[in-house]
């Protein structure tokens, strides 16, 4: 049996972890500050950071119990739903102490608030929010934990509501603060979010992660709590130059992962304590992705169970139940039991995997909702999918978005799209990528498009009946016969005409289907959405794959992914020179960030780093000249010396500088050379 690990692996800290939080005081006091002055508090950074261990950890016990009242709230199926069920959850009527509520009562007839029609009209939401503050009275904070689910699985009148139940507590009650807690990339799509409340990023903190002076001391402060000896004073070093490759930084998931790994591998050699050891590191840590090994490592061991109880169980069985928790942008997929389907899978099966993933930490029940542990994991899933996986989950991503707009729309799938259905409809209905009522709607589509047709069919038919008619009448007339058949070749004219038509009405559905897409691809790199970008533009290019346009819109957005990737490497070079405090190095930090902003990806980082290191720069010059002015004025040959050694250094900086040119010619004349 492996040894029971005390560290927190993939889970985040909470409040009970205080004695083992390190590393994050100076962001503890300064996200208390904002939350505190403050009742809308925006925290974002890149996955891993701790951005949750931040709020439920460090800010948690920061507040003093009488001034906090934290509600952590999930988007599950719905936000606003999942809002309101959870303020409800704090069932008030069931609370013991009936005494309370009628001192409560008491006080609010004491202080004279009046009860008006107005109360009977507002909201379900703010009349629970209410009662939930008027019987605790202490400040609420209403935490979004993963914000960006909104915006990744949530449709647009969701997410509009949504804004307008904040923008309406942000006006009327002043004892609620909400946190919103996100993934940085998703910080474009806040973009409507901003326009229903303004304030929005007034109160905004950014999460870096840990640079290496503090995640050593993370590993030796943790250690030292859990009582794990390490050899030497290098053991943290190791780590770190392990984790990092070198850079200095590391993921705190991928730490956390690595030293739960490297603690029951310890446990498993000694019987006398846990040591870490430079060999033991050397030798486990010979690994290239401790998360990626890991996660491989459980789900082959779980399939080998799988198929110890079921041998006629896919060989692919629990890799294809992780992928169900994982969306198309690689994110984490909350889901009920009941809403995990795999094709080819049954019931039993699926139990059995989800029961090993969770007792495994790969998987965790929230409420009634199974989800991966971390966001990471969800990242290292959708990087071993296949194109053509991924193409399935873009088609049922299709119909899913469609199907949930349909009762506002009442608009169908297109020919174009039911073609694309069926084209995969196969692979679809293996994978179980759609749910019944899905595949209704795609029924329901087919019909609607079929009528369409027969009616086109019904008018080509109807033109044809008649210019028959108008031929036997032509025979029974024959006198006119000539003028007749002049009319039947009109009317065959006309019929022709209306079948070009039909067809001319196809290919503008195509173009406009193209149209559509590609400027939804455009309207995605407006707001930097260069991953949904090039969805779009791949799908378009399915209605008219010999476009030009799209298919150089779709490289522009690779390679603005491309430059995202440049752009954070330069950003993390020149932090690491910048870190350093070293005068020569700041204008090699500088010239970093230079190049970072350059490439035109997130012109504001680039140009607060910039704005930073010329401050350093200009102070460190300001102080070389000062200390050269003051040795020169001493007169003597080793005040010269140093003079000249200050005026040189601040040359380095501002190699055009007048002044300092000029000082460096006197004191050489001085010196005679």
């Amino acid at each position: 049996m492996p040894a029971a690990s005390p560290f927190k692996f993939l889970d985040a800290y909470g409040k009970e972890d205080r004695d083992i939080f390190f590393g994050r005081e100076g962001e503890v006091e300064q996200l208390y500050e904002l939350a505190f002055e403050s009742n809308l508090t925006l925290i974002y950074g890149q996955s891993g950071t701790g951005k949750t261990s931040l709020v439920q950890c460090g800010l948690a016990n920061r507040f003093a119990s009488s001034d906090w009242f934290n509600v952590y709230i999930r988007r599950n199926e719905d936000i606003n739903q999942s809002l309101l069920n959870t303020l409800k959850a704090y069932d008030i009527e069931d609370k013991k102490g009936g005494g309370l509520k009628e001192r409560l009562k008491k006080l609010r007839e004491g202080a004279q608030r009046i009860k008006t029609e107005e109360a009977a009209e507002e909201s379900e939401l703010l009349r629970v929010l209410r009662a939930v503050y008027q019987h605790y009275f202490k400040p609420i904070y209403l935490i979004f934990d993963q914000f960006e689910e909104l915006f990744i699985l949530g449709s647009r009148p969701e997410q509009e509501a949504f804004y307008r139940s904040i923008a309406e507590i942000l006006e009327t009650e002043a004892y609620c603060h909400i946190i919103f807690i996100m993934r940085e990339e998703s910080i474009a799509q806040l973009y409507d979010f901003e326009r229903e409340v303004p304030t929005l990023f007034d109160k905004r903190m950014r999460i870096e992660p840990l640079e290496r002076k503090r995640t050593s001391e993370v590993i030796s402060k943790t250690t030292a709590k859990f009582g794990i000896t390490l050899l030497n004073d290098t053991i943290p070093g190791q780590i770190i130059e392990l984790l990092s490759e070198g850079k200095g930084r590391v993921e705190l998931t991928y730490l956390q992962v690595f030293l739960d790994q490297l603690y029951q591998e310890a446990a498993a050699r000694s019987s006398n304590g846990v040591v870490f050891t430079e060999n033991l590191i050397r030798e486990f840590g010979n690994i290239e992705n401790v998360l990626g090994d890991f996660l491989n490592k459980q789900t082959a061991i779980i399939q080998s169970e799988l198929e110890k109880e079921f041998p006629e169980a896919l060989s692919s069985a629990a890799a294809k139940v992780l992928n169900t928790f994982v969306t198309l942008e690689g994110t984490k997929r909350p889901l009920e039991r009941q809403q995990v389907n795999v094709g080819g899978l049954s019931d039993a099966q699926i139990s059995l995997v989800i029961g090993m993933l969770e007792k495994s930490r790969i998987l965790r029940l929230e409420g009634n909702r199974y989800e991966l542990a971390h966001d990471a994991l969800a990242h290292q899933i959708a990087r071993q999918r296949s194109a053509e996986e991924v193409s399935l989950l873009q088609i049922a991503r299709i119909v899913r978005d469609r199907y949930r707009v349909y009762e506002t729309t009442r608009t169908p799938l297109n020919s174009n799209e039911l073609q694309l259905i069926n084209t995969y409809r196969q692979q679809l209905e293996e994978e179980q990528l759609l749910s019944p009522e899905e595949w209704e709607f795609v029924r329901r589509s087919k019909r609607a498009n079929r009528r369409r047709l027969i009616l086109l069919v019904a008018t080509v038919l109807l033109i044809i009946v008649s210019l028959a008619a108008l031929a036997l009448y032509s025979n029974y007339q024959r006198q006119e016969a000539q003028r007749q058949k002049q009319e039947a070749q009109r009317q065959e004219q006309e019929a022709s005409r209306l079948l070009e038509e039909v067809q001319q009405a196809q290919e503008q559905q195509k173009a406009a289907n193209y149209e559509k897409f590609f400027n939804e691809g455009k309207a995605a790199m407006a707001v930097a959405d260069y991953s949904g970008a090039m969805q779009a533009f791949q799908t378009a290019l399915v209605f008219d794959s010999l476009r030009q346009e799209a298919r150089d819109s779709l490289l522009a957005a690779e390679n603005k992914l491309g430059a995202g990737a440049r752009f954070g490497q330069l950003i993390r070079e020149g932090d690491a020179l910048y870190n350093r405090e070293d005068n020569s190095l700041y204008i090699d930090a500088l010239r970093k960030y230079q190049e970072a902003l350059r490439l035109n990806f997130n012109n504001s980082l680039a140009q607060s780093k910039i704005e930073a290191t010329t401050v350093k720069l200009n102070a460190a010059f300001d102080a070389l000249r000062d200390a050269g002015d003051t040795f020169f004025r001493t007169g003597s040959t080793f005040g010269y010396q140093q003079a000249l050694e200050s005026y040189r250094q601040a040359a380095r900086i501002r190699p055009g500088d007048g002044y300092v040119q000029g000082r460096i010619r006197e004191v050489r004349e001085k010196l005679g050379e």
